[in-house]
């Protein structure tokens, strides 16, 4: 596996580098639809002990990215200004999908792609009876295919004997169930939902079956996990002076849906004019632009 210094982080710096020097906005969408993503597939086929290094990595060149496309420290978890209240509230916010008033910001630390792959490739190895075995000698390990008879109810028990199995992927495999129910209570925790948690398509299995013929687990566990962090921050929001502009950007535009959506919430350092290069003009004397000033990251969302 590449090393982070030398691959993705560079990358996604000098992307987002070349394309902020003409417009922020485009910076901003590469970011949302391409950087972000980029190391997704290193994530899918690793470890998750081996990817810990480089998920990290991406997250602070993340942060830098946005940064230089916004023009302000958005991810900053200490917010604006010493003793601001609540410092994480900007940072939490960018990180919540756009149709919730956030920024669409998917920490790349938090993500499952391994999950992903494993909850696809185990039972294409072990097979069914409608289907044959991909890898039919490693049945004492991942189980055979009498697993996934729907008489076997394999939501709730298909993982058993690779749990039982003990290896290296195994375990690991249930360290990243464990992770993803912890980001879970906690935002049913923020929420006030804790006690009375609601129904969840992903999340109500044992962990031996999670995530079985459930298609696009990482994104449906998000877009559930996201959607308790959003209630948990209209809380939070609640608890902020009146007159607070992070209060009041999220409370007046939470069911807008023009207000909530990418192109209007993209990047705001061209909101005065895109820096061009200055050309010669002989019929005026027109000024060269000059580099939009820095903005405060409260200000983005407002």
């Amino acid at each position: 596996m590449r090393r982070p210094e030398s691959g993705d982080v560079g990358t996604i710096a000098r992307v987002t580098a070349a394309l902020a020097e003409h417009s922020a906005y485009c910076a901003h969408t590469a970011i949302f639809y391409s950087l972000q993503s980029r190391v997704d597939y290193v994530l899918s086929v690793h470890l998750p002990s081996q990817t810990r290094r480089l998920a990290a990595a991406v997250n602070e060149a993340l942060r830098e990215a946005y940064a230089r496309a916004l023009g302000a420290d958005i991810l900053n978890p200490e917010g604006d200004f010493p003793e601001q209240p609540d410092p994480n509230f900007t940072r939490d916010r960018f990180s919540l999908k756009h149709s919730h008033g956030g920024g669409g910001f998917r920490p790349t630390a938090e993500r499952i792609p391994f999950l992903n792959s494993l909850f696809s490739a185990l039972p294409a190895i072990s097979g069914s009876t409608a289907q044959a075995p991909l890898w039919p000698s490693l049945a004492p390990i991942v189980g055979g295919r009498s697993v996934y008879d729907k008489d076997s109810k394999p939501e709730e028990q298909c993982w058993t004997t690779f749990f039982a199995s003990g290896c290296r992927t195994a375990r690991e495999m249930q360290e990243e169930i464990a992770r993803i129910r912890r980001l879970r209570d906690e935002a049913l925790e923020s929420a006030g939902l804790d006690a009375n948690p609601p129904q969840s398509a992903v999340f109500d299995w044992p962990d031996e079956g999670i995530g079985y013929r459930i298609g696009k687990v990482q994104k449906r566990a998000f877009d559930e996990i996201k959607g308790l962090r959003a209630k948990g921050l209209e809380r939070r929001a609640d608890s902020l002076p009146p007159a607070d502009q992070l209060r009041i950007a999220p409370v007046f535009s939470a069911n807008d849906r023009f207000e909530n959506s990418l192109l209007r919430r993209a990047a705001t350092r061209t909101r005065a004019r895109p820096r061009r290069r200055p050309t010669p003009n002989t019929s005026t004397n027109l000024p060269p632009t000059t580099t939009p000033p820095k903005v405060s990251s409260s200000t983005v969302f407002s």
